[in-house]
């Protein structure tokens, strides 16, 4: 996200912060700019993760099955 819209930034600036938040958007705009970056990336690197956890599952399965035969 390069460059977020005031009304983006007032939204989620308004969730932590108790005053009126229109004289302070510029103050907002780096932390959620940032915030929103993070929550992307994290997004973006746990779906390999969870797919390596449920390949290594499936494959204790199947080790299991092979030794139990």
């Amino acid at each position: 996200m390069q460059a977020p819209s005031k009304e983006f930034v007032r939204y989620f600036a308004k969730q932590v912060y108790p005053s009126v938040v229109t004289a302070k958007v510029e103050q907002f705009t780096p932390l959620v700019k940032r915030g929103f970056t993070q929550i992307v990336h994290d997004q973006i690197s746990e779906r390999p993760k969870s797919a390596l956890k449920k390949l290594t599952e499936n494959e204790r399965e199947n080790n299991q099955i092979d030794v139990r035969r």
